[in-house]
């Protein structure tokens, strides 16, 4: 992708970042990609990669024994094949300064996101179904959370949210 970018936009650098991208689309809103990428320091209060995963997984426990995310065990799955990958739980963390709650909720949303996108949940074209309405409630709440969490702002949840809802309308 940042190949393609660089050779339609001469003199364009393209810097990826380390870890989950905090925008649910992440194909139309293309200014995460030019995110630089930050070089770690070799500070002893850094958090290991072990570490964090397990500070995520048991965020993750808490949250679906609290059951605050309706619809989550539509995307739980989602969320634990996301945090198999070590490197970029431990970036949000220490690099980008996720707490593991605001990870598992912004996991969350971009899970759903995808899946409420995929058109397997609507019965008919602007329609969802009975899973597409607990998706876009699990999107909805894991949002919600993000902007408590201080993942991102109101504004961008009410963005988001939009978005989404003109996805939802033009897709099924």
């Amino acid at each position: 992708m940042g190949a393609l970018l660089q050779r339609r936009n001469p003199g364009v650098t393209v810097r990826t970042g380390q870890g989950y991208c905090r925008h649910v689309h992440p194909l139309s809103d293309l200014l995460s990609i030019f995110k630089p990428v930050k070089i770690e320091s070799s500070d002893a209060h850094r958090i290991t990669p072990a570490r964090a995963e397990d500070q995520v997984k048991k965020a993750l426990a808490s949250i679906e024994q609290a059951d605050l995310i309706p619809g989550f065990h539509l995307v739980k799955e989602g969320i634990r094949d996301q945090l198999k990958d070590r490197d970029r739980t431990r970036a949000s963390i220490e690099e980008d300064g996720l707490s593991p709650e605001g990870l598992v909720y912004l996991l969350a949303s971009n899970v759903a996101n995808a899946l409420l996108c995929s058109g397997q949940h609507h019965v008919y074209r602007g329609v969802l179904g009975i899973t597409g309405k607990e998706l876009l409630a699990a999107f909805t709440k894991s949002s919600e959370m993000m902007v408590q969490c201080g993942v991102h702002s109101q504004q961008d949840h009410e963005r988001e949210m939009q978005s989404l809802k003109r996805e939802i309308a033009e897709i099924g």
